[in-house]
């Protein structure tokens, strides 16, 4: 893996270093000065490999078990450039948010389900300080680090302006005084909104991702759970068709790609809104094989296209026709 120090405006480039002994598909943690601190790759074998740096200085070395046993999934640093907020799998379970101290080589768990991943760690302010973490098996769920805290008090609200959407904070002015975000959901494609926090709070919309959309109906996407013929608990998605009333309808079933290592999440997507409008139900499973809770789900899938992925969907089907659904 090459790192290079790129001006944007130009695009004349530096390299900054060449990292060895790393895997297929790099990716790299980087600090608050832009060191690379974290390597994580994939074995020919399928098996994450991941090397971090202690200190800026420190050469690369393999990431030592007492930080993560069986995979570190990205993470953000705090200003000190010391303390990473890192997703950590032990033995190939959901991830877990871990306060990491490099120097010292011990955590501390922060938040966890032990059978959906963290999805992402929300950071706020030029710095990128974090504050809260993401769930998204189901419909998002937030959990804030301090509640208190003023990117948490803010982000609350925010959802609380924008009632049954999402919001997610993009980017940062160099003092803070402004703040880029989106706000989101299973009926808004997205739309983007300039805060201006030095001048009482005032929202001026400045974009939207699809603005034909606007004042369109959209049907809702409903999470789902059922337990497959293995006993094991599957999640996926319901959506109505639009402006139906109960129960059962005709039913397509748009399966993920990938398939492996790739979900279905909650949001607005074109194809199941189309289909919804044309009186259709559509359900999306998130099988054995999908991402989003650890690697030991993941891997039970391969190899089973045909087999396990096949009666995951199968059997969301048949819940969907036992729920009357369908």
């Amino acid at each position: 893996a090459v790192v290079y120090k790129v001006d944007t405006r130009t695009g004349e480039r530096q390299e900054v270093e060449r990292i060895k002994g790393t895997g297929e598909g790099v990716s790299l943690t980087f600090d608050n000065d832009g060191v690379a601190r974290m390597a994580s790759s994939v074995n020919a074998d399928g098996t994450p490999k991941n090397l971090y740096r202690p200190t800026q200085s420190s050469p690369w070395a393999p990431l030592p078990a007492a930080i993560a046993g069986f995979d570190y999934d990205g993470g953000v640093f705090d200003e000190d450039n010391n303390t990473l907020y890192g997703l950590v799998s032990d033995k190939g379970e959901a991830n877990q948010l871990y306060k990491i101290d490099l120097k010292a080589g011990t955590r501390t768990k922060l938040f966890g389900d032990d059978d959906v991943d963290v999805a992402r760690i929300l950071v706020a302010g030029r710095k990128h300080v974090p504050f809260g973490v993401e769930f998204n098996t189901f419909k998002p769920k937030i959990q804030y680090f301090d509640p208190s805290s003023r990117w948490a008090q803010l982000h609350m609200a925010l959802m609380k302006r924008f009632p049954g959407q999402m919001i997610t904070f993009l980017d940062f002015t160099r003092d803070d005084g402004k703040m880029l975000f989106s706000a989101w959901s299973d009926k808004v494609a997205g739309n983007y909104y300039v805060l201006d926090l030095a001048n009482g709070n005032k929202i001026v919309q400045v974009g939207s991702r699809m603005p034909w959309l606007e004042g369109k109906a959209f049907s809702s996407m409903k999470p789902i759970e059922f337990t497959n013929r293995d006993g094991k608990k599957i999640y996926g998605f319901y959506t109505a068709p639009l402006n139906a009333g109960p129960g059962p309808h005709p039913l397509v079933v748009m399966p993920h790609g990938g398939p492996y290592d790739v979900r279905d999440e909650w949001g607005y997507d074109a194809d199941v809104q189309f289909l919804a409008s044309r009186g259709y139900g559509v359900l999306q499973v998130n099988f054995r094989g999908s991402s989003g809770r650890g690697n030991n789900f993941a891997v039970k899938a391969w190899k089973q296209w045909g087999g396990q992925i096949q009666d995951d969907i199968t059997d969301g089907v048949k819940y969907a026709i036992d729920a009357k659904l369908a």
